[in-house]
């Protein structure tokens, strides 16, 4: 059987306040392209259709003609699951009607995972649900505190009914690791960008790729960059499009997988609307090098000039029309560059701890960590 796997659409996505519709009908066109003339058998999108769980009607409609094209007239079976942007009761919305179409949606809040089998190979989707959710929905005597407890809990249900004769592909949505035991992503050696949301704080979101031993492929999402994690079977296929000028060296592609005997991998790259780069110098320099470029891509600019410059995001406009950020690198903030790295490498509950031992001599006790962490974990609920 030959698959395909993608992931983190974010159709509806906007980057500074500019859309990237254009961009993903572009990459999504590749996609039917290459579905055509590589004939899969089964399409797999391992969470996040969308950018947001209200999505604009414009986003809709983009992932509405879609999927209606792949399953009438392409004739693929697809299976997806709700991420960590989505709203999983609306892309769970008529989904048993749908799946006698060939389109598998499992987004459902009331159920941990859901069961397809299309020839010998059975298809297990995990929609991502945080570990509360989980906690809510099952015995409370069980002790869920990470997101690898509640994929642990998810995982032995399924063990219950598997079948080892056939081959088991794992749909899930999470940041996996070979490292979990780290508290940090750069720690646990898993390659991040800063357009992906953490799931959690102080390392309670990162899961041991080995809990997933006894599946012949799991199908990733969340990261969008594509890697393997622990060993070849478990990878993430990347986002559809690249979202942040720290992908800027990111190849974007469908992951094919051809599961005969032994595991197949390959890539195939998607097409690009606008690059997304990132540009350093002096402004006259940029101005220069942008007429003679000409280029249509997304531009992050990174200005070195020493003293004031008069609107300079609007000089660099005029040959770079699709700029979209602009800082002013001074000598000073080269010489902090380490210190600004390091931050950047922690996670909010350690930045507020830091900040509360640099403004406050109180002791920072447990009572008031577990209060600050109940804080910071509510607010990025409500930003997902």
């Amino acid at each position: 059987m030959k698959i395909f796997h993608s992931s983190d659409w974010h159709i509806g996505k906007k980057v500074n306040g500019v859309s990237m519709i254009e961009d993903q009908k572009v990459a999504l066109e590749g996609l039917m392209k290459l579905i055509e003339t590589e004939e899969p058998d089964v399409l797999i999108i391992a969470g996040d259709l969308y950018d947001r769980a209200i999505p604009p009607v414009e986003a809709v409609a983009l992932l509405n003609k879609t999927l209606t094209t792949l399953i009438t007239k392409y004739n693929i079976k697809v299976i997806t699951i709700s991420g960590n942007h989505d709203s999983g009761d609306r892309i769970n919305f008529a989904s048993n009607i749908l799946r006698y179409k060939g389109l598998y949606i499992m987004g459902d809040e009331s159920r941990l995972f859901d069961k397809v089998e299309i020839g010998n190979v059975h298809f297990y989707l995990v929609p991502y649900k945080h570990p509360n959710s989980i906690k809510a929905l099952i015995d409370t005597q069980i002790n869920i505190q990470s997101h690898e407890d509640a994929m642990r809990y998810t995982i032995d249900l399924i063990r219950q009914q598997m079948d080892i004769t056939v081959v088991n592909v794992m749909i899930a949505h999470g940041y996996v690791s070979k490292l979990s035991d780290k508290t940090d992503y750069e720690s646990a050696g898993i390659q991040v960008s800063t357009s992906e949301k953490p799931l959690a704080i102080g390392g309670t979101d990162i899961m041991d790729y080995r809990i997933f031993d006894g599946f012949d492929y799991v199908a990733l999402g969340h990261l969008h960059g594509r890697q393997s994690v622990g060993r070849e079977g478990v990878r993430y296929s990347g986002s559809l499009c690249k979202y942040s000028f720290s992908e800027t060296r990111q190849i974007k592609s469908i992951t094919e997988i051809d599961i005969t005997q032994t595991l197949i991998i390959k890539y195939h790259n998607l097409p690009v609307n606008r690059d997304f780069r990132v540009i350093e110098g002096e402004i006259n320099d940029l101005i220069a090098q942008g007429r003679k470029e000409m280029s249509q891509d997304y531009i992050h600019a990174i200005i070195t000039n020493e003293g004031e410059l008069l609107n300079p995001i609007a000089r660099l406009r005029e040959v770079y029309p699709n700029i979209l950020s602009l800082v002013k690198k001074s000598k000073l903030e080269a010489e902090l560059g380490d210190i600004t790295a390091v931050n950047k490498s922690k996670n909010p509950f350690e930045l507020f701890e830091d900040f509360y031992k640099t403004c406050s001599d109180s002791n920072y006790n447990t009572q008031k960590q577990d209060y600050v962490k109940s804080i910071i974990e509510e607010a990025l609920e409500e930003n997902l």
